[in-house]
């Protein structure tokens, strides 16, 4: 091969590569999920200056939602009216909020490499604590039995504790790289978390004091953790609901469950979660009922009126869900009962129809 020939070559070789890369740029990016719409029983009240969407969600001591989104800390009535207060740091992420023990809103705050811990008051004050750790990753956090704050640092395997002065203490995980996730105050009064890296559901005492329970199905990622109002613990792993008792006995429901996703205690006397695209509701005898959310559920509450509020991701609008107005969706096996059905109705009345024509 001459060297014009392979000049020539390379040339179009290049060329080709350049048009593949600009057919590529030209095209659309993916579209996002697909969800179906949503229920009857869902409204949608607007939030104009949401970007990413909101996260984490909790009912206040004032009778009205809180949020978190976009450097903002967010506040809706049960009747729809909201407020906004913009955090000291531009930029900041505001993630998980939950009511604290002094009357006001704890959450956790991302800004960067710079993690805080924030508190602000039912009339908008904010002081914000910074985490001593270095790249924590803080996933969760809880109201304590003891008065003080409780959160999980992700990165730093560690359950922490933080007084409503802002003082930090850490207490190492004692499976090494376990990723605690989630965390809640037991009806024990301990604080019961998820690892998410060591398929575990962890409880500490407010001393300090360590139990660990492997859960049985192996990798399964345990998340969101909340209390239920049958004195056990209830948390969302890979694919499923589970459950463990204060003494550490442990039942896992098959389950859609959205992913790391969001699960509550409702005033029905079930625990509520966020499933893939839809509100998930479980028995205590593990009945299991799902909703069409329209969206990616990433936070849930219930306010003083018994609605479940939530949070979506990537999307401009807060959700109220009412029960009562809801539309259950047919499952395979109720259809297949009421076709069942049918088909025994419809077999009457051909016989029916043969007996008139033979008494005729």
């Amino acid at each position: 091969m001459g060297l014009r020939t392979g000049l020539r070559n390379a040339s179009g070789a290049i060329a080709a590569l350049l048009m593949v890369d600009t057919l590529a740029a030209q095209q659309p990016p993916p579209p996002p999920p697909s969800y179906p719409p949503p229920n009857p029983g869902i409204t949608e009240y607007a939030v104009s200056t949401l970007g990413f969407g909101a996260f984490g969600i909790t009912a206040g001591p004032d009778g009205a939602l809180w949020f978190t989104y976009d450097a903002t800390i967010g506040r809706i009535t049960p009747s729809g009216v909201i407020s906004q207060y913009t955090l000291p740091a531009s930029g900041s992420v505001p993630g998980p909020i939950v009511p604290g023990p002094d009357g006001a809103l704890w959450f956790i705050d991302t800004l960067g490499s710079t993690f805080r811990i924030g508190r602000i008051t039912t009339s908008g004050s904010v002081t914000e604590y910074t985490i001593p750790d270095t790249a924590p990753f803080p996933q969760a956090i809880t109201s304590g039995s003891d008065g003080a704050l409780w959160f999980t640092e992700q990165n730093g395997n560690k359950i922490v504790r933080v007084t409503t002065t802002g003082n930090f203490t850490e207490y190492p995980v004692p499976t090494a790289a376990s990723s605690p996730w989630g965390i809640a105050t037991g009806s024990d009064g301990a604080l019961w978390f998820t690892e998410t890296a060591a398929a575990k559901i962890g409880r500490m005492t407010t001393s300090g004091s360590f139990t660990e329970y492997a859960l049985p199905t192996a990798a399964s990622s345990p998340t969101a953790i909340a209390a239920g109002p049958d004195g056990a613990l209830w948390f969302i792993e890979s694919g499923k609901i589970g459950r463990v008792t204060t003494s550490g006995t442990i039942t896992e429901y098959a389950a859609s469950v959205q992913y790391p996703g969001a699960i509550t205690s409702g005033p029905d006397g079930a625990i509520w979660f966020s499933g893939s695209g839809s509100l998930g509701r479980i028995t205590m005898s593990g009945s299991i009922t799902t909703y069409s959310a329209g969206a990616a559920v990433s936070g849930l509450a219930f306010s003083p009126d018994g609605a479940l509020w939530f949070t979506v991701y990537s999307s401009n609008w807060i959700g109220r869900f009412s029960p009562s107005l809801a539309v259950t969706p047919i499952t395979r096996e109720w259809a297949m009962s009421i076709f069942g059905v049918l088909l025994v109705i419809a077999a009457g009345l051909r016989a029916r129809r043969k007996t008139v024509r033979r008494a005729s």
